[in-house]
Formats: structure tokens, sequence, C-alpha cells
């Protein structure tokens, strides 16, 4: 069997499957409320673009090649796929996630995230899980990854992709919670939340709250909320907020404790700041989907010298200015 699933030591092995799936496995293990899911090791990706040319000095256009050439799964493997996709009641989520090298360097890692520059795929019918493997396989070589790579360092080809399979909670409202303040890295839990699916908090296409917890004390910044992003035909869809929802909270103060304490859960469980992801469902059971280390913001001496970015594209989005 080529997937990997629960028990399997290999689950624990950021080179095989990445930080995003090894630390998923550790706190599902640990009793943490994550999604089950199944994973598909780097070794297929391996396998998948022994064909690939290597990069040589027009970057995009090989980007463009090398990402055609990524365009389909075994057969073995795509069945394996789609029965694990039915095993979990049929839609899931697909991700891929950049497994880190010897050095512990890859996506969601601590010392640099790597978010955002794979692909991720929402409501899969499992007949539809194959194809999109390929698709997350083939964004390894999305250009702005492959520039990412090229900025810090590293070889354009360096990326190596594995793919979880994962099963999709169907949650009305979503947050990404900080441990801690990620501009300061001060005790205060930090929490913005939206209505729908993550993705709007995560992509800023969704109006969202904002929560700081000091203690055992709340602030909110509350918006007038007209967009959040839900699950369409083809996939997730920017929809209207209802009226009736547009100005209350997205979370009562009691939920705003509730994420704040699983954030510093999943904090002393790793022992570093924590940045979650996390969807609520109707009957307000809190489900954790995603949990990488806070990258902090640099301090503004450093960042003026370097010409850098404020902070990371996650905190930027999670933490604005009080």
């Amino acid at each position: 069997m080529a997937l990997i699933g629960p028990g399997d030591d290999r689950l624990l092995d950021a080179t095989v499957v990445g930080h995003k799936f090894a630390r998923q496995a550790r706190l599902r293990d640990a009793g943490f409320a994550v999604p089950e899911f199944v994973c598909v090791p780097v070794s297929a990706f391996d396998a998948a673009v022994e064909g690939v040319s290597k990069p040589g000095d027009d970057l995009p256009a090989w980007s463009e090649q090398a990402k055609t050439a990524v365009s389909e799964v075994p057969p073995t493997l795509a069945r394996e796929l789609v029965a694990a996709a039915e095993a979990m009641g049929g839609l899931v989520a697909v991700r891929a996630c950049v497994v880190a090298d010897e050095h512990g360097v890859g996506e969601d890692g601590a010392t640099d995230a790597f978010a955002g520059l794979t692909d991720s795929f929402l409501y899969v019918r499992p007949e539809d899980v194959p194809a999109a493997v390929a698709r997350c396989w083939a964004s390894g070589f999305n250009p702005e990854s492959v520039a990412y790579r090229v900025r810090r360092g590293h070889a354009a080809d360096s990326a190596r992709v594995a793919v979880g399979v994962q099963r999709m909670v169907l949650g009305t409202r979503s947050f990404v919670a900080f441990s801690r303040d990620p501009r300061t890295g001060e005790a205060t839990g930090v929490i913005a939340a939206a209505h729908g699916i993550g993705e709007g908090v995560v992509q800023e296409r969704a109006d969202v709250d904002h929560f700081y917890v000091d203690g055992d004390a709340v602030r909110a910044d509350v918006v007038t909320k007209r967009w959040m992003m839900t699950r369409g035909d083809d996939g997730p869809v920017t929809t209207a907020v209802p009226a009736e929802l547009a100005d209350a909270p997205v979370l009562s103060d009691d939920l705003v404790r509730q994420v704040n304490d699983l954030a510093g859960k999943v904090e002393a469980f790793f022992g570093l700041p924590q940045d979650i992801e996390g969807t609520i469902t109707p009957d307000g059971r809190v489900h954790l989907v995603q949990a990488r280390p806070v990258v902090f913001a640099a301090p503004p001496t450093s960042r003026a010298s370097r010409g850098a970015t404020t902070t990371s594209p996650r905190a930027s989005r999670a933490s604005p200015a009080r």
C-alpha cells in the first residue's frame, strides 16, 4: 500500500510527509480533535517527477513545463486514494506540503514557513482525489514557489511534495489563532474569525472579526460582515453573509476563550508559540485542522535595514494594528 495511515510511524516523520501532516498526526495521537487523514508520501512524488528536466536560465518557462509534466498518479495509487476518500465518508480536503530536508527546512517549518506556496483543494469527491493529488504535486513547481526558494538560497527544483487527504469538516465558522501576538511576542492570544470556511480568512476573501485575549479578558474588533467563503458546486466560492449575522461577533466570548485555550494547549504540546487553524461545526465543536510555529515579525530596525516586509503573510492577515 502506497498510502500512509494512522499507526504508521512514517506519519510522524516530517522528511516523509512534511511538518504539516507530521504535526497533525502527533496532535491526533495526543487526543486533539484533528480530522482523520492519510498521506501520499514524498517517495510517490519523487517517482512522478523522475522525467522532469533540470531548470535552466528561464525559470518561469521551466516552472510551467515542469507543472505540465506532472499530470497524473499511477493507477494503483489512484485506486487507493479513491477507496481512502470513500472510507472517510465522501468529501475530503487534499493538501500539498513541501517536506522537510535533513536540516528541518520545509513548509511550515520553525524558521521558514513556505506558507501558501503549494496548492490545496477542498470539498473533493472521491473520484476526483487522484487528479487533485497530481495538481498538488505540480504545485511544487508553481512559479512563485520556485522564485521563493531561489530567493532563500535553495535550488529551484528542491521542493519535494507530500500530499494529505483528510476528511472534510463541514464547519460554518472558521478561525486562525495565535497563541502569542505574532508582532510582539507578548502573551496575548490573537484570533481572526469569519463565517464560512477557513480559506476565507487565510486568503483574505471574507470579512473578519479579530479578538484579543489577555488572561480572562476578551477584546473584540467587530466589523460588518458582508462576505464569506462556503462550499460551491466545484469547490469554495465567495457568498454573502446572511443579514442576521452581519453585525454580531462571529465568536462569543466563551468561544473565543475556548479557541485561545486550544492554541495555548497546542503551544504547550509542541513547546513553541503556535499559529493554528480550525473550524467550528453547527454543534459548536471546535476542530483543529492545522498547527505551525508562529513566524514572528522582525524588529522595526531590522526590517528597515533589510527592506523586508513587516511580518509574515499569515501574521499580517490575522493581526491588524490595534
